[in-house]
């Protein structure tokens, strides 16, 4: 994941985002679902534009790999949680992304 952006409060959101792709499919991938302490809570929007991902790779296939999601925090704890995401592929196959975050949720 690429980003957790704003403060984390309860009763309040986080917007965050990534890119995944797949060596065998090209991206979009068939599906992100984010966690939060390993529950699924969102499903990530696919198919942003991510040029540096191409850039990067060198795979024009890889161009719609980008993701995003906005997680509400409205009936989380206040605490310490873990945000991870998980992308899947046209057969099923799940693979966690890299960038997990450990994330504080302060009281409103």
């Amino acid at each position: 994941m690429d980003a957790v952006n704003g403060t984390a409060r309860t009763g309040g959101s986080i917007a965050i985002g990534g890119w995944a792709a797949d060596a065998e499919d090209g991206a979009p991938v068939k599906k992100i679902e984010v966690l939060l302490d390993n529950n699924v809570v969102a499903e990530g929007t696919l198919g942003t534009e991510r040029t540096d991902v191409v850039k990067v790779s060198g795979r024009q296939d890889w161009l719609r790999a980008g993701w995003a999601a906005t997680i509400s925090l409205a009936t989380v704890s206040p605490g310490h949680h873990q945000l991870s995401a998980v992308a899947y592929d046209s057969a099923g196959n799940r693979t966690t992304l890299s960038g997990s975050r450990d994330i504080e949720v302060a009281p409103k």
